[in-house]
């Protein structure tokens, strides 16, 4: 499990390349359902490493988590739990890099790249739900 392995193998290693690993090793497994989330991820980990985006590493380590629960009752204890228990910083950062998740894959639709649209469902029901939680 990527949540398992995420809590095991953050020895100080930015999350950024930890995400690259975790890729790499689900490419060699074939896992082709969770690629593009994980690609995305990287993408969105590398840019907040680089400075372009203000989010943190801990919001995009949770956007991840929250991505890949495609069960609603799952994400609803995840929202109680864990999201809605963030201090306002933290709280405030999740939400921007929900937002910032959705307006990216978005835009690549609208410019024709193909998008895995099971990411695109999860992208839409984890911001859809940021106003009920």
């Amino acid at each position: 499990c990527l949540r398992g392995r995420a809590r095991r193998d953050m020895r100080g290693e930015p999350f950024s390349d930890f995400l690259r690993r975790e890729l790499s090793e689900q490419a060699e497994r074939g896992n082709a359902r969770i690629l593009p989330v994980l690609q995305a991820i990287v993408q969105r980990a590398t840019l907040a490493a680089e400075g372009v985006l203000e989010e943190s590493p801990e919001a995009a380590r949770r956007l991840s988590a929250m991505l890949q629960m495609s069960e609603r009752d799952q994400r609803a204890a995840y929202w109680r739990d864990v999201v809605c228990n963030m201090g306002a910083a933290g709280r405030d950062a999740f939400d921007q890099a929900v937002l910032d998740a959705y307006a990216d894959v978005d835009e690549k639709r609208r410019n024709g790249v193909r998008v895995d649209q099971a990411m695109v469902r999860q992208i839409q029901l984890v911001r859809d739900e940021l106003d009920e939680y």
